[in-house]
């Protein structure tokens, strides 16, 4: 394996409960040509100095001090001093399996991947493991219909193929999945999950994804809405919202044709991406048991029939018998 540096970008708000076990885990990884780099983002308990006491055990751990702006803002913070061609990153109440920068950087190459996650080992209040998509196109169809794609502190990329992408750090939760979510649709751009799971997360009442858990909701349905736009899919918010409702919550949609026409969309645009018949398969099972072609006008039944003609033949059968049209 070529020896390139990996830069581990760990930001820290308030976390001297978890921080020195978290970096310890980072010390001693297998792979051993890293930094280390900690962003104190303004913590107002003894996690500066836990930082800095590490940093005297071993010189490839850089501690830095910021005025507290959020998690993007200090993981950005690490963005702009990392040295490294490759950037991963954990949180500071996380640990990491001592061959997690090895494995991931090992499948990153051998996948000629830009960007690859992993499964997670989930302990704490509860411990279980969890398991991602492994597939480039699978993960890139999920990204836009709500499914499960990439742990967003597990991640590790490719700096080359960045092409300078930061944290968008007006979005207060969410923000691993924006950046994913933009990184993933770059031109030429391949993603993936190493299944083991050489992350370990930590679930505890006090973490954010606790506890904006209510937010998650409206911060995914907007980060959708606004790279679709960037796309030049033409949506309203509302039609994202009923995207969400069938695509995570399974409930029906409210208004047939506004949602198909933003689906049409979504297809012509994805198509460089993700399209095969097993794909939009899926979709189709999912979408159109929720839509009644009697409610539709000529216009938009012709895109209908032209979305239903990409579904294998044996799907229709299921889906006529409970789509009643």
């Amino acid at each position: 394996m070529v020896n390139d540096l990996v830069s581990i970008i760990v930001p820290v708000y308030n976390a001297e409960k978890y921080l020195e076990d978290s970096v310890r885990s980072l010390i001693a990884q297998t792979y051993t040509n890293i930094e280390i780099i900690i962003v104190d983002d303004g913590s107002s308990d003894s996690s500066l100095t836990t930082a800095k006491k590490m940093a005297l055990l071993d010189s490839r751990i850089k501690v830095y001090k910021k005025d507290n702006g959020g998690v993007s803002s200090a993981r950005n913070y690490g963005l702009s001093v990392a040295l490294g061609r490759y950037i991963a990153l954990q949180d500071a109440d996380d640990l990491a399996r001592k061959d997690r920068i090895e494995k991931q950087l090992l499948f990153l190459r051998e996948n000629r991947l830009d960007l690859c996650g992993c499964a997670l080992h989930i302990f704490g209040s509860k411990e279980k493991e969890k398991i991602y998509p492994e597939k480039d196109s699978d993960l890139k169809f999920n990204l836009i219909f709500f499914g499960r794609t990439i742990a967003g502190p597990s991640i590790l990329f490719d700096r080359k193929s960045s092409d300078g992408l930061t944290f968008d750090e007006s979005i207060s939760f969410g923000e691993d999945f924006d950046f994913i979510l933009r990184f993933a649709f770059q031109k030429g751009i391949k993603i993936g999950n190493l299944k083991e799971a050489v992350y370990l997360y930590r679930q505890h009442s006090a973490q954010a994804t606790q506890k904006l858990k209510a937010t998650n909701k409206k911060n995914m349905i907007q980060i959708v809405f606004k790279f679709l736009d960037s796309k030049n899919v033409q949506a309203s918010i509302g039609d994202v919202e009923q995207h969400f409702s069938i695509c995570k919550e399974k409930k029906r949609i409210f208004d047939n044709e506004s949602y198909l026409m933003f689906l049409y969309q979504v297809y012509c645009f994805s198509k460089e991406y993700f399209v095969n018949k097993k794909m939009w398969g899926r979709v189709l099972c999912e979408v159109f048991p929720f839509v009644k072609k009697s409610d539709l006008s000529g216009d938009q039944s012709i895109k209908f029939n032209f979305l239903y003609s990409k579904l294998p033949l044996y799907k229709k059968v299921g889906i006529k018998l409970r789509a009643n049209f």
